[in-house]
């Protein structure tokens, strides 16, 4: 090992003799089993160190580089961040570790960027919530491996961005933790973004991990898994969370977006599982880009819920599995969305029913595709569930309804509130009626037949929509044909089967 040093300010030991350093370049023996080749010895950090100074604390072991302190340098776990027991941490579940944190983040300053390895399998207690607040360009970087973090009795941790719009180089990455709570309503993790205006993507990365009560759901669970406040560029992967068994309490993640319209932002959840929550994933605010999907959400009182305040940009829901007492998927003011391939069970156990549909459209919330579900309202105990996919308001128009089978109490598909231009193609369901949608339409179906205006098909009879032209009364038994949006004579009905 070869050190360089300036002046003659730095004390060694080697072997049990003192050795100054010099001018000239002082090489040490090789290390062997019995001795190190330089002890340097734990203290505490120089006030105003020089690029060059190397000093060692309890925390690990620190240069001064380039003006800047890099540190604390010491591995053990294949990467860089240092083993959670080896700067001051307890895995025995029962110390409290909550200054231990307080010390290594505060070691770090707000330029270094943080990173700790906790053990695999240790319960590393906090008896208080835990915070770190990011500098600009700072990564935080938790490793678990199976490693259990216990709340018993406050929040988890909180996580602040800086609210420097030049943020480029921060990021958050948690990967296989196991956050325990010993209560009941607190928050695992929130993320705060400090997203206002045009700002630059802060990316928060969440691997594998699961939120769960110490336990795992009988009395204590989490009142969110995940906060995630004004964030950007979120991607959660192979996540779970446990409630209160048969109580239907919590939220899996919950998106709270900026309180004042904000640039394209991105959520990406995938192989999401969740058992026992009120939401599984939960949007309010202005947010753009939710994309739930590979996901079962088991037992729920409602599935995936996004709700702007005002029209947004996609929440999309795709490839996922559902059973809920109330919506599946419920979306309220936010455009452009895709929900395909999803399979939906509502009503399968028992719940209070105050919800629309499985599939519930609302608000302004235009230009929404819905392919290829398989929805399934079934009755137990208390639960009576009539509706598949309701399209509420006549905001809730310009969709496209193709390729589903429904099979619901009363009705698969319900528009109320008159929703315009709806495409209803190919469906294979139970109705005994067409649904009524406003104008204009084109309803091709697999079971009813081809049918095209700009009227209203109701339940029972066909209307033309203008002052004039023929009306095809009765049951929904012959088709019509139209020119120039009135209709103009009846017509044998024909089917695609």
């Amino acid at each position: 090992m070869i050190l360089r040093k300036a002046i003659a300010t730095l004390t060694l030991v080697l072997c049990g003799t003192p050795v100054f350093a010099t001018t000239t370049v002082t090489t040490f023996p090789t290390p062997t089993t019995s001795a190190a080749s330089i002890n340097l010895p734990h203290g505490t950090a120089p006030t105003s160190p020089n690029n060059g100074d190397c000093w060692t604390t309890t925390a690990g072991l620190f240069c001064q580089i380039n003006g800047a302190t890099v540190g604390p340098l010491i591995s053990g776990t294949g990467t860089d961040c240092p083993v959670a027991d080896a700067v001051g941490f307890v895995g025995d579940g029962t110390t409290d570790n909550a200054s231990a944190w307080a010390s290594f983040v505060s070691a770090a300053g707000s330029t270094n960027n943080i990173c700790i390895a906790f053990r695999s399998k240790e319960t590393y207690k906090f008896a208080s919530a835990i915070s770190v607040s990011l500098g600009s360009n700072q990564t935080l970087t938790i490793l678990g491996n199976d490693t259990r973090l216990l709340f018993p009795s406050t929040n988890g941790l909180s996580v602040t961005y800086s609210a420097s719009t030049g943020s480029v180089g921060s990021r958050i990455t948690i990967d296989h933790v196991i956050w325990q709570t010993g209560t009941t309503g607190m928050t695992a993790l929130s993320v705060n973004g400090n997203i206002t205006g045009s700002t630059n993507a802060k990316p928060t990365i969440l691997r594998g991990s699961l939120y769960t009560g110490d336990d795992y759901g009988a009395a204590h669970y989490w009142g969110i898994g995940r906060l995630l406040t004004q964030t950007s560029d979120v991607l959660i992967t192979d996540e779970g969370v446990n409630g209160q068994y048969a109580a239907y309490n919590g939220l899996g993640i919950e998106v709270v977006g900026s309180s004042s319209m904000i640039n394209a932002t991105a959520y990406v959840i995938s192989r999401e599982t969740d058992f026992w929550l009120s939401k599984a994933v939960y949007a309010t605010g202005y947010f753009q880009g939710v994309l739930v999907k590979d996901s079962n959400f088991v037992a729920l009182n409602r599935g995936v819920d996004c709700e702007a305040t005002t029209p947004q940009f996609e929440c999309s829901v795709i490839g996922s599995q559902f059973n809920t007492a109330n919506e599946a998927i419920y979306i309220n003011n936010v455009t452009f969305n895709i929900i395909s391939n999803n399979l939906i069970e509502v009503g399968a156990f028992n719940g209070t029913i105050t919800g629309t549909g499985a599939i519930s459209i609302n608000a302004t919330s235009l230009d929404t595709v819905i392919s290829g579900n398989v929805i399934d309202c079934t009755n137990a105990g208390d639960t009576n569930w009539n509706y598949g996919i309701v399209l509420n308001g006549s905001g809730a128009g310009n969709a496209t309804i193709t390729g589903n089978y429904s099979a619901c109490n009363a009705h698969d598909v319900v528009p109320t509130g008159g929703p315009q231009g709806v495409t209803f193609v190919g469906n294979r369901t139970s109705l005994t009626a067409i649904p009524a949608f406003g104008a204009p339409y084109i309803v091709t179906d697999a079971t009813f037949g081809f049918y095209t205006s700009s009227g209203t098909i109701g339940a029972t009879a066909y209307s033309a929509s203008g002052t004039t032209g023929v009306t095809c009364s009765g049951a929904p038994t012959a088709a019509f044909a139209s020119v120039g949006g009135i209709v103009t004579h009846c017509r044998i009905k024909f089917c695609f089967l």
